[in-house]
């Protein structure tokens, strides 16, 4: 039953709302059940949830199972009363045959895809990373107490990270302690690889005559990002350890990379430029860092643009810059005047995300500190990326500026007759007469690479002080692109040399054989076991224990070091994020940037020193979680504790009153 309910309610609020929205813009010229139909759907939906919510929240209704339930049922009944009014005039939209052929092939990737998925968290779908329990205190919180929160003032936490899944827990009923958030971060998580499918269409569509030579390389990108490095960070490993953020981030990047290539490509299309925008700002309202990364994309994009279109001036093309000029003009209108209107609206008066601040900008913007935040080298870069990967995509990064050289003096080579240096590049059947688009989308791609390179091998060119590990992420879907390229570059010049379908058939599948092996070296490091889950769930039963004999002015102490799960604890609380104390990991309190209190490291390593009574004081702590044998010794012994509670691994200690 819960199942059923929860396929319910990720059809109500991921797909409908965006479905009836699509059907409301683009009337009958979107297939809703094709790719796009269905990837544009979730974008849309989860759009549209948001601010609903968002504006709910704001004029001081309650955010429970009949104020939410409003989306579902306005979506569905325009979509009743839209299928009536437009059946008699509506014309089915016919699929061409190479257009099914797709369909069964990302079939065939989705089960792929899932099977490697699904044998990974086989075992992990049991809540018990740190990540998760700290995002599921907030979602619960929308939750219990029906408003959105404001995190304290804590810019680590972004309000479009907990709605949805506050939401789907919400309408279904569903324990936040149960494979719900992982079920939801699955969903995303394929659903962003098929988005850098769509992306990768889009960007070779431009560039190539053939259609059917596009699609091919869009599905060569999905099989990389999506199957062969499906276990790799950000994919499964990011869903097991419960990253949402960055796993939402990594499907909204490429949606809104995908409306801006749009209005790129197609004339006096300002409504792709505002649902961009849309996007744009709801990636500003989910998370900081994927914000900042699709900033510094597009940025280094905007501005290799400028120098492009100049450099091209100067050898006597004009056209390029006319064509720059002119997505200025036509992006410069009343249009895109109400959505900035409308967004600052939102951004300092209906909702402020809290990372907004001086200070958690004054953290995240200066030159990089600690070891982990000063960047990779080149080969912790392609340990991280993948091998294989990163050296198939480094190949197409130089095989595509050498793309772009040979689009801005084709003509000037024709005059000199000397193509035929270039006949391979011909022969791939680029868009010579569209050069301009072609050349502009190559360049995104190029730099959306390029400034996440430069980002997370020296950060300190872009004044970011962020963990190099996250970042390093955000470039496996740009990789992935460039990698499908230089397969079909190979598969291309196979054919070009020897004439012979059967082995460049050969040589393609030795090459994605390898990426295969290359991408499931780490399926067997799997370090969530039954022992683990075992003893969180322990933790979580000593967890509702103490939320029925403590009071709110008790304070509680765990051991974050050896138990599992405990950051679960403050769910079974609720009663404040910081509670219940915790002792971090003992490297953390000896950390010269960030000078820390000692307090909860004291309590257990000498709770009858001097120094521990006195915290003991200062703090208020009354009860004390730990693992058996681990720091349990001098609790044991003193006479001011006593063992009030114990399972199989967990105990749990009361100080005695005077």
């Amino acid at each position: 039953m819960e199942i059923l309910l929860l396929l319910l309610s990720f059809f109500l609020f991921l797909f409908l709302p965006g479905w009836a929205f699509l059907a409301l813009i683009f009337k009958n010229k979107l297939n809703f059940l094709s790719l796009r139909g269905i990837v544009f759907s979730l974008g849309f939906s989860l759009l549209i949830v948001d601010s609903f919510v968002l504006l709910i929240n704001f004029i001081g209704l309650k955010i429970n199972f009949f104020s939410i339930s409003i989306i579902p049922l306005v979506a569905g009944i325009f979509l009743i009363f839209n299928y009536y009014r437009k059946k008699s005039a509506s014309t089915k939209i016919k699929e061409s045959y190479s257009e099914k052929q797709i369909y069964w092939i990302v079939l065939l990737l989705f089960v792929f895809s899932l099977t490697i998925r699904f044998f990974y968290l086989s075992d992990k779908t049991f809540p018990t990373a740190t990540d998760l329990g700290h995002h599921l205190y907030w979602i619960k919180h929308i939750q219990t107490f029906g408003n959105l929160p404001h995190y304290d003032g804590m810019p680590d936490f972004i309000i479009g990270e907990h709605i949805i899944f506050a939401v789907i827990a919400i309408f279904s009923k569903i324990n936040l302690l149960s494979a719900l958030p992982i079920c939801l971060l699955t969903l995303f998580n394929f659903f962003s690889f098929l988005t850098i499918i769509i992306l990768a269409e889009e960007i070779f569509s431009s560039l190539l005559k053939n259609p059917l030579a596009s699609r091919l390389l869009a599905l060569i990108s999905g099989l990389i990002a999506g199957v062969l490095y499906s276990i790799s960070t950000p994919q499964s490993k990011f869903i097991s350890g419960g990253v949402i953020g960055n796993t939402l981030g990594n499907f909204l990047i490429p949606l809104t990379f995908i409306f801006f290539l749009r209005f790129i490509k197609n004339k006096n299309e300002q409504r792709d430029f505002i649902f961009f925008l849309l996007f744009a700002a709801l990636l500003s309202y989910t998370h900081h860092l994927s914000a900042l990364v699709f900033a510094l994309s597009l940025g280094g994009f905007i501005l290799g643009s400028f120098i492009f279109a100049g450099l091209t001036v100067l050898v006597g093309r004009k056209d390029f810059s006319a064509e720059l000029f002119s997505k200025i003009k036509a992006s410069l209108n009343w249009k895109t005047l109400i959505f900035f209107v409308s967004y600052l609206l939102f951004l300092f008066v209906i909702y402020t995300p809290t990372y907004l601040n001086k200070s958690a900008i004054d953290i995240a913007i200066g030159d990089p500190i600690k070891e982990t935040r000063t960047g990779y080298s080149l080969a912790e870069i392609n340990d991280n990326i993948g091998n294989w990967r990163f050296s198939i995509a480094s190949i197409g990064f130089f095989l595509l500026i050498t793309v772009i050289a040979y689009l801005v003096f084709e003509k000037k080579l024709k005059e000199k007759k000397v193509l035929k240096l270039f006949q391979f590049l011909d022969q791939l059947g680029l868009k010579t007469n569209d050069s301009v688009i072609s050349s502009f989308s190559i360049l995104l791609l190029i730099f959306w690479f390029l400034m996440l390179f430069i980002a997370s091998n020296s950060p300190e060119l872009f004044k970011v002080d962020i963990p190099s590990r996250r970042i390093i992420t955000y470039l496996t879907f740009s990789t992935s692109i460039l990698a499908s390229f230089t397969i079909f570059i190979f598969f291309s010049s196979f054919q070009f040399l020897f004439k012979n379908t059967k082995i460049t058939a050969l040589v393609i599948l030795a090459l994605l054989g390898t990426g295969f092996f290359d991408g499931l070296n780490e399926i067997d490091n799997k370090t969530i076991t039954k022992t683990s889950h075992s003893l969180a769930a322990q933790v979580y039963i000593a967890s509702a224990y103490l939320a029925k004999v403590s009071t709110p002015e008790e304070k509680i102490l765990k051991d974050h070091i050896y138990l599992s799960g405990d950051t679960f604890s403050k769910l079974f609380l609720m009663r404040g994020y910081n509670e219940p104390l915790s002792r971090s990991y003992l490297q953390r309190y000896n950390d010269p940037t960030k000078p820390r209190e000692t307090c909860t490291r004291d309590m257990i390593a000498q709770p009858e020193s001097e120094i521990g009574k006195a915290c003991f004081e200062k703090t208020g702590v009354k009860y004390i979680l730990l693992k058996k044998d681990r720091g349990t010794a001098s609790f044991e012994k003193s006479d001011s504790f006593s063992k009030i509670f114990s399972t199989q691994e967990t105990v749990i200690y009361k100080l005695n009153e005077n």
